[in-house]
């Protein structure tokens, strides 16, 4: 069973930095809101727990099974994307979105009481505005809690 409820965020963060050092910076906000006025970098990453979906019970309800949701959204700026021509942030986000989903998709946690990460659809749709495009991918693990 899991004794931090937010115990994989450190491993989302460090499975990220390790396995894509091209991104320098990791930002943990509260939301997407908080995120987009932090956002500065030509190039970020920031995990932001979104919720959980609650599953089976058991032991009289003294135990849950939950599945707990994260978002990891890449944010990239590109002064030559404007509204009217977009192309050129979206090659530029392609590499990152394919070590993302890399790294995410069955990534182990090693906690006890955990399962490896599933890439789930997200709520959140992607965003931006001329150079500046934010993509959205949620993932999520099961825990025991209890």
């Amino acid at each position: 069973m899991i004794d931090n409820y937010f115990a994989l965020e450190p491993v989302i963060v460090e499975a990220l930095k390790s396995n894509i050092p091209e991104i320098e910076t990791i930002h943990t906000p509260f939301n997407i809101e908080e995120m987009l006025g932090m956002t500065n970098e030509e190039v970020a990453l920031s995990v932001i727990y979104f919720d959980d979906r609650v599953g089976d019970e058991a032991a009289r309800g003294r135990v849950s099974i939950i599945h707990q949701q994260w978002l990891v959204v890449l944010s990239l700026r590109e002064a030559s994307s404007q509204l009217q021509s977009t192309n050129e942030i979206r090659k530029k986000a392609e590499p990152y979105i394919q070590m993302i989903l890399k790294t995410m998709q069955g990534l182990d946690s090693k906690l006890a009481g955990s399962r490896p990460f599933k890439r789930v659809s997200s709520p959140v749709r992607s965003g931006g505005k001329s150079s500046f495009f934010y993509i959205p991918f949620m993932f999520e693990a099961q825990l025991i809690i209890g």
